[in-house]
């Protein structure tokens, strides 16, 4: 017998449907609540290492995963002048690339499958708890029972505050992230890297045309640039970059191509979970994108708690389990890819250090869940 029989989430991101997914498959009654209306995401691609696939695959999707993404099948290196100095062939399927888009209609599509019933437009305005129940007020007024409730909301969680009565947000880090969607040529098989030069630059193919640059950039302040202006500076940010960045630079005309955000990060204390609410992905770790693993910890999250939710017959200790495997993990990711950020702010881009430090935390969220 499970430790819960109802579940609500809320939050409809990556990690809130890939739980609403476990759960229901384990035949534990759940909803999805999404405060947006229509459920869009916001992103151009993402990166899907081999530990993301392995708890895809527990999850039951990664046959439908890589029929929507493109796998990559070499790792190569480039100098400042585009030159190629290394690549590496990868096991397949060691790695995926997918658009952000495609990969969120996927999670909630097979959620509808497996019988998951998410609610749009809704909104969770405060949660009380009894020793066996919780009870949402929704915004409308209309009043949810469950037996767990799971905040999945992101890094600016509404779910924090009313759960665990927390005030911490995500701090700014000093630096921002750039995609930019292109065309994927031909030579591009898998993640290009660029050693050398003032930013943080590669290329990450997301489908059979499709790819795009990302740019780690320093910034001084978390400001809001509009589409046109983006638009304008990017011939200006990848100026002294050569090669397949410079050919591709000049595809982009669309300024709805671009996406610009600046970096924050957030580690919760232990634990994640007062009596019967607990927190998960972005909500609990907000990361940065230096090793392409926020998604991976996020979904790695929900395999995890999917799993101590059914092997436990008691809330609390389903809750002690899962942040047994989670905590020290996610907070090995979320300072190690602060550690390489500040490097980055001090011009040590792509260093020996920051190679070694992403072998070591790559090694540790590989290890079994």
């Amino acid at each position: 017998m499970a430790a819960v029989d109802s579940v609500v989430i809320v939050g409809g991101g990556i990690s809130g449907l890939a739980l609403a997914i476990g759960l229901a498959r384990a035949n534990i009654q759940v909803q999805v609540l999404e405060r947006s209306t229509d459920g869009n995401v916001l992103g151009i691609g993402m990166a899907l290492q081999a530990p993301a696939l392995r708890a895809l695959d527990a999850l039951g999707i990664l046959e439908q995963c890589q029929a929507t993404a493109f796998a990559h099948e070499v790792s190569t290196q480039f100098a400042l002048d585009g030159t190629v100095i290394g690549s590496q062939r990868m096991p397949l399927p060691g790695q995926l690339g997918i658009q952000r888009k495609a990969f969120h209609r996927l999670l909630l599509n097979e959620a509808h499958r497996v019988g998951v019933t998410v609610r749009f437009g809704t909104s969770v305005v405060s949660a009380t708890q009894t020793e066996s129940t919780v009870t949402l007020v929704l915004a409308d007024k209309e009043r949810v029972e469950c037996d767990l409730v799971v905040g999945a909301d992101g890094a600016h969680s509404a779910m924090r505050k009313t759960l665990l009565d927390s005030d911490l947000v995500p701090e700014f880090t000093g630096q921002a992230t750039w995609r930019i969607g292109v065309p994927r040529p031909p030579e591009v098989l898998g993640m290009c890297t660029v050693v050398g030069g003032p930013l943080s630059v590669g290329i990450n193919p997301v489908t059979e045309s499709e790819a795009y640059i990302f740019v780690v950039q320093n910034v001084a302040e978390p400001s809001h640039i509009s589409q046109t202006e983006l638009l304008r500076r990017l011939p200006r940010l990848l100026g002294d970059y050569g090669g397949l960045i410079r050919d591709l630079v000049t595809t982009v005309t669309d300024p709805d191509a671009i996406v610009y955000r600046p970096l924050e990060s957030l580690m919760m204390p232990t634990p994640w979970y007062r009596g019967r609410a607990v927190l998960i992905g972005d909500a609990a770790h907000t990361t940065t994108p230096h090793m392409a693993a926020g998604a991976l910890i996020a979904i790695q999250d929900a395999v995890a708690l999917v799993d101590e939710l059914v092997r436990n017959t008691s809330g609390e200790t389903a809750l002690q389990a899962f942040m047994a495997r989670r905590y020290q993990r996610c907070k090995l990711l979320v300072e190690a890819c602060r550690q390489v950020g500040e490097w980055q702010k001090a011009g040590r881009v792509r260093t020996p250090e920051a190679g070694r430090l992403q072998a070591e935390v790559m090694a540790a969220l590989a290890s079994p869940l």
